[in-house]
């Protein structure tokens, strides 16, 4: 018997020519619930958001600095990754694909 959501979601895939979701899109589907329909925090942070969190606001911080005339140091840029990187991770371990991590 499916729930409400099921239900939703049958006839979503329905009203788009689906029969049924593929194993791939079945995961996403499932993914997609459990992080906005049922906020569920996953138990581990991909690495690639980490790095890709650390990158983004180390670029920023440079880029910032860099257009209002300021010069970066190495040292300044590395330290906005790690800090930025860290807080993504927080107390949660990193999964890189199959290996998961303690931090």
């Amino acid at each position: 018997m499916l729930d409400q959501r099921g239900q939703l979601l049958r006839a979503a895939l329905g009203f788009a020519g689906l029969s049924r979701p593929s194993s791939d899109r079945a995961a996403a589907l499932s993914g997609y619930r459990f992080l906005y329909i049922d906020r569920l925090e996953p138990d581990f942070v991909p690495a690639a958001r980490a790095f890709g969190s650390g990158i983004h606001a180390a670029a920023a911080v440079l880029f910032r600095n860099v257009a209002h005339g300021e010069r970066q140091r190495v040292e300044g840029v590395q330290g906005c990754f790690e800090r930025f990187s860290n807080l993504e991770v927080g107390r949660q371990p990193l999964w890189y694909g199959e290996k998961l991590c303690q931090t």
